[in-house]
């Protein structure tokens, strides 16, 4: 049985809410910002970008997932774990992606997308005015939902990109250790199978990596001195595609800063993760109630946050902005949106993500003896 671990909770809910934040930037930039409309040249704004970043959230799901997966294998070494394990991935995954792209049809096709209106009132911003374009299908979206957001379909909801990673480097992860793991020589087998996916698959093979790196530090020895790696890995995780040290070193090895960015906030969660598991002050501090919460509503609120952003953040920003100011409608829509996303998750964990939980495991037992 999985050993669960709260300060991993703890942690993949603050990555949740980071994502969330992150994808509030358009209501951030108008509420700090002295004009009225949406801008970035408040101190306030900076330092909300600085903090929230949903690149780097994404790092430590890749990296959380690969360590995740194996904590009971990495005990037992039993491999009809690791058959099981595969064949309840995508029944994991599955109810809450298929939930959430079946919602966002529903809204985009019944009017409730007002991004764009909330953009023009705001002087623009490209990437929510331009969210959810065209006209919604619902055959389309129950391919997506099903089908097509593995396959890198995510016109319903962006932020479903990283679904096709999870799935396919979950299935990586679980041949891999079958073949290599209990290998002599697994250390060097590691090494260059990641080297090999850095040069060979980009960016996607830079996500494939974090969850065999992740998957690796089961096998690294506990270092009390690894602790102070929190330091170098919350400086290299602020390290967007605009920060100097990203442009500098993308101009050095002739890549582009976005990879290179990606890179270097790969690179912070590996550092974060050994960091959190050889410190026990770092572990009760993700072990609080509330983070551990945010851990399990984590998923669902990942999948739902944007539609419940472009909807009701929306709709609280058009209909209150004429009233109190842009600068109060945005801060207005932030708070209702988080009350909604946080309501929204809640229900769809008890009685989604639970259930599917439940009967991916059955299922996957069944099949896999």
């Amino acid at each position: 049985m999985k050993r669960h671990l709260n300060y991993l909770d703890g942690l993949r809910g603050l990555a949740s809410l980071s994502v969330v934040l992150f994808h509030m930037d358009f209501f951030f930039g108008i509420s700090t910002s002295s004009s009225g409309g949406y801008g970035r040249e408040s101190i306030i704004w900076q330092y909300y970008r600085f903090l929230f970043d949903g690149n780097f959230a994404v790092c430590i799901f890749f990296i959380l997932s690969g360590y995740s997966l194996l904590i009971s294998y990495n005990s037992n070494r039993n491999d009809n774990y690791l058959s099981s394990s595969a064949v309840k991935r995508y029944l994991r995954l599955s109810p809450l992606v298929a939930f959430s792209v079946l919602l966002s049809y529903l809204l985009w096709n019944y009017g409730f997308y007002l991004n764009k209106t909330a953009s023009d009132i705001a002087g623009g911003h490209q990437w929510f005015h331009d969210a959810f374009t065209g006209a919604p299908s619902f055959m389309s979206a129950l391919y997506q939902s099903l089908i097509g957001v593995y396959a890198g379909e995510t016109s319903y909801n962006g932020p479903l990109w990283t679904i096709k990673i999870e799935l396919f480097a979950s299935f990586f992860i679980f041949a891999y250790c079958a073949l290599f793991y209990k290998n002599k020589k697994n250390n060097i087998i590691s090494l260059f199978t990641i080297a090999a996916t850095l040069v060979l698959f980009d960016k996607t093979g830079l996500f494939f990596s974090l969850f065999l790196i992740g998957a690796m530090i089961h096998r690294i020895p506990a270092q009390k001195g690894y602790k102070y790696l929190i330091f170098p890995a919350l400086y290299l995780s602020c390290q967007t595609p605009w920060s100097g040290l990203s442009i500098q070193l993308a101009d050095l090895i002739v890549k582009d800063a976005f990879y290179v960015s990606a890179f270097l906030q790969s690179f912070s969660s590996v550092l974060l993760m050994l960091a959190i598991l050889n410190s026990q002050k770092i572990k009760k501090l993700l072990s609080l109630a509330l983070f551990v919460q945010l851990g399990k509503l984590s998923f669902s609120m990942y999948v739902l946050h944007l539609p419940i952003i472009m909807s009701v953040g929306s709709t609280t920003f058009i209909k209150t902005s004429h009233f109190i100011g842009t600068s109060n409608a945005a801060m207005l829509a932030i708070m209702t949106s988080l009350i909604v996303i946080f309501i929204t998750s809640y229900a769809t964990y008890r009685f989604i993500d639970i259930p599917s939980q439940k009967v991916a495991k059955f299922v996957g037992n069944k099949l896999a003896t």
